[in-house]
């Protein structure tokens, strides 16, 4: 593997010339000489790391840094936050018990203080499906769901055979390969309600 060269370059906080990897510099790394160049650059404070990681748009304020599905993520006193609760915290107060931090622009990325309000996680959930983003999941049933071991076809011949006499749960538990509660579950309909 050839060895990569290191390029040039000069810090953004004191001027001074180093070398930075070419790996570190395509991941938007190498701005800065030192670590305490880098802290020095953002301040110690954490109002001026959110500043710093913040891109300001013409609608929302997009969050830079560290994400996690979609939500940003910065490091308060030793504890990884979401952004945008802590954005809230510093210019409105603690977040009471109990409560979320819901995005009016439906922008999970935007910490802009203005697009954010407090709000219940009910609250939250009925604001998502009011937007029309709340989809209920397919509801599959049958064969289609994910742990079903038996078919339409055979649940007809379990109802067919226990019907007819001579045979037990048991027995047919043993024979299609599930529980013996299962196949009481199908004989009284409890499971398989939508098979004939």
């Amino acid at each position: 593997m050839p060895q990569q060269r290191s390029i040039l370059r000069v810090c953004w906080c004191c001027g001074y010339g180093f070398l930075a990897r070419p790996n570190q510099v395509e991941r938007g790394y190498g701005l800065y000489c030192k670590r305490r160049c880098d802290r020095a650059r953002f301040g110690g404070s954490t109002e001026a790391r959110l500043r710093a990681h913040t891109r300001q748009g013409p609608s929302c304020w997009e969050w830079t840094g560290s994400r996690s599905n979609g939500y940003g993520r910065i490091k308060v006193n030793g504890t990884l936050l979401l952004a945008h609760r802590v954005a809230w915290a510093l210019t409105h107060g603690p977040i009471p018990d109990g409560l979320v931090i819901a995005h009016r622009c439906d922008n999970p990325a935007c910490v802009r203080v203005d697009h954010l309000f407090v709000a219940t996680q009910l609250e939250n959930m009925q604001d998502m499906q009011a937007k029309g983003r709340l989809r209920p999941p397919p509801r599959r049933v049958g064969a289609q769901h994910h742990q079903a071991k038996l078919t339409e076809a055979s649940v007809r011949l379990i109802r067919r055979l226990y019907a007819d006499g001579g045979i037990t749960q048991a027995m047919l538990a043993q024979r299609f390969g599930v529980s013996q509660t299962r196949i009481s579950a199908v004989i009284r309909r409890a499971n398989w309600a939508h098979v004939e």
